[in-house]
């Protein structure tokens, strides 16, 4: 008898694999723009990712699950035959970037991370799957003020899209799952929303999606445990700290 964890692991696979092929292909047919074929892959794996803890109650699913679709996506990354066939969804967009490859890793990651807390795991995908394609979306379709970084330009429209999806992203949850009160809920919503914001704007090479979600598990585990005095504390003193940045970035590198 096939072990039921081996036909979960296959339709993963399957629904990533389907998506991919069906965004190839709406790409090839209609010519929708590169950025939107790209986030709506990287929108469909999230909600794939998210399911993983109610598939699988073991580790080793996952570690398989992360190995083959990181091995896959660096096939159609580097290999000429798939990169011009179905690597347009993923890499039509012109930069340096190893998103795609960072993404399973990431969920993984996260999963093991987690150790079976599916708060701790579904806040920080969510704000990887939602927050990073808003950004990326307002910023390519309505950016207009624009600032440097080392990747780079990003917009503040695209930044501002992506604090507002990371707050939601947070706030709904732990509204809705938790017994935190309402002033903690969100405090932690808006640390989490400002710190993952300022990570997305930083960050270089597509790396944005193997350190959000990582360091947003980190901090959510540390916020989760802290009261409204010391949560606003925190709030304050970030809020401070990016007025000081934003005040002497012309002044330095």
């Amino acid at each position: 008898m096939v072990d039921n964890n081996w036909l979960k692991i296959i339709l993963v696979l399957g629904c990533v694999v389907g998506l991919l092929l069906a965004l190839a292909r709406l790409q090839r047919k209609h010519k929708i723009h590169p950025e939107i074929a790209r986030k709506a892959m990287h929108i469909g794996s999230g909600l794939v990712a998210l399911s993983l803890p109610w598939l699988f109650q073991e580790g080793w699913p996952v570690l398989v699950l992360t190995l083959v679709a990181t091995t896959g996506m660096v096939a159609v990354k580097y290999l000429k035959g798939l990169r011009e066939n179905i690597g347009t969804v993923t890499g039509s967009v012109v930069r340096k970037t190893l998103g795609e490859l960072c993404f399973p890793l990431a969920a993984g990651l996260l999963f093991a991370f987690a150790r079976g807390n599916v708060l701790l795991y579904s806040i920080p995908l969510l704000i990887l799957t939602f927050a990073d394609a808003s950004a990326a979306l307002i910023g390519v379709f309505y950016g207009v003020m624009r600032y440097t970084t080392a990747d780079g330009t990003k917009t503040l429209e695209g930044s501002l899209a992506f604090f507002q999806a990371a707050l939601l992203s947070t706030l709904t949850p732990l509204l809705l799952f938790t017994n935190l009160g309402r002033a903690e809920t969100l405090l932690i919503a808006l640390l989490m929303a400002l710190l993952a914001m300022l990570l997305d704007a930083v960050a270089w090479w597509g790396l944005d999606n193997l350190l959000i979600p990582l360091l947003s598990f980190l901090a959510l585990r540390s916020f989760i445990t802290l009261d409204a005095h010391t949560l606003t504390v925190h709030v304050v003193v970030t809020l401070v700290l990016l007025l000081f940045s934003l005040v002497w970035r012309k002044r330095t590198t």
